[in-house]
């Protein structure tokens, strides 16, 4: 996402000189053998050596060892990365864990983490020598040295803190007097903060919660996504619209985007403007329900469309799917739309079915239970007829429109 690329990489130094300093050097990581040599770490993150590496890697190519080609090969990129962390060049990849707890994510996530109580313990762990010597087996000796003469280079300068600047950009993103700090405890850099938040409700906007921004670090939603909801949630209410609710909407947004969502971008402002709880919304857009399929049905059977809704949520915590048209073929077999699916009695079904189950959808052999009532009579239906639920359920619709049709002519 581009408002979470990376910002400028620091250089080893911040004048951009070359930093230059003694290593210990070996050929054998176990001998205590060595000589004492300068090298030069260069602003680009090269590393100047007396030696000829290409001719080391060969000899390392047949078990030979050299400490400054750990160094180069290894050493450096763990500082690197460690120092983009520290000056928030980088946004850590962190995620929500179990129990409201923070892990390290993806490529970031090495044996040394753990869970964490908060997000800038989480990211703290990744700005540490622990994390950074955890690099591809990184001499933690070597590593945690060249961090502190880095980290010692920059203390001068402004790049590892936040100015006052910075500090005031950040009161205006973010909610709350401790929000500012948490946040950059977090990992995250001010510019990122402002860009975040200009995405989500423009510069002018209110400040959001420090949860909203954790949820886009965590999650990685679309911005304009949460943009065009929030202002589509609000058009929906008519204006003037509450501004004090848009930064919750937002967080709540930040958290929950679904696949339905990223698919069809409209979906959730529908959901919204149906005024059904928020709770409700987030496990019927996962399951892939469209607003457009509650209305459907409420249509159909004179319910309103909150009513549908938790009906739908009904099928959802039983473990089916069935579309809109299943629903509503069901119905017009005489099955009453306040119907209430059992998972226990699905599951029942399935085991006594046994092998022939496997033939069928837990959704099938829900609308299946539904339509004969009993799992024995869904059983005995499934067990002697060729069709699938889904065929059933169509011939028994035009069977019940073929007999109100009869009906009418006979009146």
């Amino acid at each position: 996402m581009s408002t979470l690329a990376r910002l400028a990489p620091l250089p080893p130094c911040p004048t951009g000189e070359p930093l230059v300093f003694s290593l210990r050097c070996s050929t054998s990581p176990d001998t205590g053998t060595w000589t004492r040599h300068d090298v030069e770490l260069r602003a680009d993150w090269t590393l100047s050596t007396p030696h000829d590496l290409p001719a080391e890697r060969v000899a390392a190519a047949f078990g030979g060892y050299l400490t400054c080609l750990h160094v180069v090969d290894v050493v450096v990129p763990a500082v690197r990365t460690a120092l983009q962390l520290h000056g928030r060049r980088v946004v850590p990849r962190l995620r929500r864990a179990a129990r409201g707890t923070w892990k390290a994510d993806g490529k970031a996530a090495r044996r040394c983490c753990s869970p964490a109580a908060t997000a800038q313990e989480a990211a703290a762990h990744l700005r540490s020598v622990e994390h950074a010597a955890s690099h591809d087996g990184a001499d933690r000796w070597l590593t945690e040295a060249l961090l502190a003469r880095v980290l010692a280079a920059h203390a001068g300068s402004t790049a590892l803190t936040m100015d006052e600047q910075q500090h005031a950009c950040m009161t205006r993103c973010v909610h709350g007097e401790q929000g500012p700090r948490a946040l950059w405890d977090a990992g995250l850099h001010p510019e990122i903060v402002s860009t975040v938040h200009a995405e989500v409700v423009g510069a002018d906007g209110p400040a959001l919660p420090e949860a909203l921004y954790l949820g886009v670090v965590s999650r990685r939603p679309n911005l304009a996504w949460i943009a065009d909801t929030v202002a589509a949630a609000r058009a929906a209410v008519g204006e003037p619209a509450d501004r004090d609710d848009t930064p919750w909407l937002a967080e709540w947004l930040a958290w929950t985007q679904t696949p339905l969502d990223r698919k069809e971008r409209h979906v959730r402002a529908g959901w919204v403007a149906a005024g059904i709880p928020r709770s409700w919304i987030e496990e019927l857009s996962r399951a892939g329900y469209r607003p457009d399929d509650a209305v459907a049905i409420a249509r159909e059977t004179g319910r309103s469309v909150s009513g549908v809704a938790d009906m739908l949520l009904l099928w959802v915590r039983a473990g089916c799917r069935p579309t809109a048209d299943d629903l509503l073929d069901l119905f017009a077999s005489g099955v009453p739309p306040w119907y209430e699916p059992s998972r226990g009695a699905i599951t029942r079904l399935r085991t006594n079915l046994g092998d022939v189950a496997e033939r069928y959808t837990t959704t099938e052999l829900g609308l299946m239970l539904a339509l004969e009532g009993t799992a024995p009579a869904a059983e005995h239906v499934i067990r002697n007829q060729a069709a699938p639920p889904r065929t059933l359920l169509g011939r028994h619709r035009a069977a019940m429109v073929a007999h109100e049709a009869a009906r009418e002519e006979c009146a």
